[in-house]
C-alpha cells in the first residue's frame, strides 16, 4: 500500500520529470542508465549494481552514482530488497523541475513496494538545501491540495546523501545499516 507521502509525490512531481529520450532532445548531458544486472538488483563484482554513467558524464556525477549504488548494496546486504535499481540524470528532468539538483538520483523498490530513492550531493549544504526546498513544497501542496494527513517525509541523513523511504520506520531501520542518522522533515502547516 502507497503511503500519504508517495502519492503527494505523484501529484506533484507529475509534471516535472520528463519522458525518455531527453538527452536525445536536448543534446547533451549525462545520462546515468542502469545495465540489465542493475534492473535486476544484481550486485556486481566490486558490490555495485552494475548500474554505470554515459559517456561525457562528470567524474563528480560518476562518484555520485557510485556513492548511490553502494548505499543500495549495503541496504541489500542488511536484508531488504532494493529491486529495479534506477539511475536518474538531471538532464532527464524539466527546466521548471522546483528543487535543487542532486549530483546523482537512483531507486529501487522493496519487497513491500516502498521506492527507496538515493539522492547524492556535492556537499552536505546541497543536501540540507534540496531537503528544506523538498519540505516546503511537499508541505505547501498538501494543504494546497487539502491532504491533511501528511505531515512531512521521513529520510536518512548521510551529510552529503539522503535516502527516502516511504515510511518513518524503514529510515529507522535503515539508518544505521548505511551509517546516516533517521530524520523527519515536518510541516508546520497549522492542522
Amino acid at each position: 500500500m502507497k503511503s500519504v507521502y508517495s502519492m503527494l509525490m505523484l501529484m506533484v512531481v507529475a509534471g516535472f520529470c520528463v519522458t525518455a529520450g531527453a538527452q536525445e532532445k536536448t543534446g547533451g548531458g549525462a545520462v546515468a542508465k542502469p545495465t540489465p544486472a542493475a534492473a535486476d538488483g544484481a550486485i556486481g563484482a566490486a558490490g555495485g549494481t552494475g548500474a554505470t554513467a554515459t559517456a561525457g558524464s562528470s567524474p563528480e556525477s560518476a562518484a555520485a552514482l557510485r556513492t548511490a549504488e553502494q548505499l543500495a548494496a549495503q541496504v541489500r546486504a542488511a536484508g531488504t530488497a532494493c529491486k529495479e535499481f534506477d539511475a536518474t540524470s538531471p538532464t532527464e528532468l524539466n527546466a521548471d523541475y522546483p528543487l535543487p539538483l542532486a549530483a546523482a538520483t537512483a531507486s529501487c523498490t522493496s519487497d513491500a513496494d516502498e521506492d527507496l530513492t538515493f539522492e547524492v550531493f556535492a556537499d552536505a549544504k546541497g543536501a540540507r538545501e534540496f531537503v528544506e526546498a523538498k519540505r516546503k513544497l511537499l508541505c505547501t501542496r498538501a494543504v494546497s491540495y487539502g491532504v491533511k494527513a501528511f505531515t512531512g517525509f521521513p529520510y536518512i541523513d548521510g551529510g552529503a546523501w539522503i535516502i527516502e523511504p516511504d515510511e518513518k520506520e524503514t529510515a529507522e531501520k535503515l539508518a544505521g545499516v548505511v551509517k546516516g542518522t533517521a530524520k523527519m522533515a515536518l510541516c508546520d502547516n497549522p492542522k
